[in-house]
C-alpha cells in the first residue's frame, strides 16, 4: 500500500496524457510473456486492464480523492516495483488485482471487481 500511496500522489499532467497507452503497453509485455510462460495469469491482466480504462473513460465524474485511487491503481498496474512482479509468477498479479478491486469499490464500481 505504501507504493500505492507514492504513486497515488505523485502523477504528473504528462503521464496522464499517456497512462491508457502505457497500460496497453503493459498488457502487451504480459501476453507476450504469457505465450512464454502458460503460468502467466493473462486473463487477469486483461481483466484489470479493461476495468481501469473504463474508470479512466469516466475519470471526471469521480471527486478528487476518488481520481487519486484511481491514477495510483493505473500506476501501480503499470509499475515494475509492485509487490509481486507482474511477469515472473502465477501470483505476479495478485497484487494489482487485490488494489484494482479496493479502488473499484472505493469508486462505488464494484461491478468492476476482477475475479481471483
Amino acid at each position: 500500500m505504501a507504493h500505492f500511496e507514492r504513486l497515488r500522489a505523485a502523477i504528473t499532467p504528462a503521464q496522464l496524457l499517456t497512462l491508457r497507452d502505457d497500460i496497453d503497453r503493459h498488457l502487451l509485455q504480459i501476453q507476450k510473456q504469457a505465450r512464454k510462460n502458460e503460468m502467466v495469469p493473462l486473463d487477469l491482466a486483461e481483466a484489470i486492464a479493461r476495468g481501469l480504462h473504463e474508470l479512466l473513460n469516466q475519470i471526471s465524474s469521480f471527486t478528487a480523492e476518488q481520481q487519486s485511487h484511481i491514477l495510483g491503481a493505473a500506476l501501480y498496474f503499470i509499475s515494475a516495483e509492485d509487490e509481486t512482479p507482474d511477469m515472473q509468477s502465477i501470483l505476479g498479479l495478485d497484487d494489482d488485482a487485490h488494489l484494482f478491486n479496493y479502488v473499484a469499490h472505493n469508486v462505488a464500481r464494484p461491478d468492476l471487481e476482477v475475479e481471483l
